[in-house]
């Protein structure tokens, strides 16, 4: 099963499925084991050879049952990065392949504020100051400006509510989101944009603030 396992592999905050491909000719690990025909003869010897080295034993692995199982959920649209020095760091993922504990999962839920909210429009609401000043109150200081966020550390985190924005001013949003993602695609350097859709949000909550 395709899937991100080192944060390192995500370089820019977009992972397209020409990303997967450019680590899977570079021999990353870039597949996790996913054993649903256990009468192949191939995925019941490579179960053998796990059990034979002990991985069955290790501490994950232990409380499975059976201990090859994977977790069963979906791959998440949004990552974002559990240790950074320099404010949170999200990363799109166009690839739709799963990830390992270097990320956490961010899956917008059915919700009032979330039911018509375009998740591009929040992903490009993530990659703002604003966005990371907010859940910076809900981050967990470490030694040499390390920052940990745990999953509860960023459900508890606020937000500006989206919901309130009109389609016109969302619609500009989005027309920027899209140059900045040429712009990073391309190799070049896209914070003017993103500094121009934090303006538009600043000014959009300036006079009352609306959070979610």
């Amino acid at each position: 099963m395709p899937c991100i396992c080192s944060a390192k592999d995500a370089k820019t905050p977009f992972f397209t499925t020409q990303d997967f491909e450019e680590l899977k000719k570079s021999d990353k690990s870039v597949f996790l084991f996913n054993a649903k025909n256990l009468s192949d003869k191939n995925i019941s010897s490579y179960i053998q050879k796990g059990e034979n080295e002990g991985v069955n034993k290790r501490f994950l692995t232990a409380s499975r049952t059976p201990w090859y199982s994977l977790e069963n959920r979906k791959p998440a649209p949004i990552w974002v990065s559990v240790f950074n020095r320099s404010g949170l760091r999200f990363i799109r993922n166009e690839a739709n392949i799963s990830n390992l504990t270097s990320y956490h999962c961010i899956y917008p839920k059915q919700t009032n504020l979330f039911s018509e909210i375009d998740v591009d429009l929040l992903f490009a609401y993530l990659l703002t100051d604003t966005a990371n000043q907010i859940f910076e109150d809900n981050s967990r200081q470490y030694g040499n400006g390390l920052q940990k966020f745990e999953p509860n550390d960023l459900n508890k985190g606020m937000m500006l509510d989206l919901g309130l924005l009109d389609k016109q001013t969302s619609s500009e949003i989005l027309n920027l989101y899209k140059e900045y993602k040429d712009l990073i695609l391309d190799n070049k350097n896209g914070d003017e944009i993103i500094n121009k859709i934090d303006k538009i949000l600043t000014d959009k909550y300036r006079e009352e603030k609306h959070w979610a």
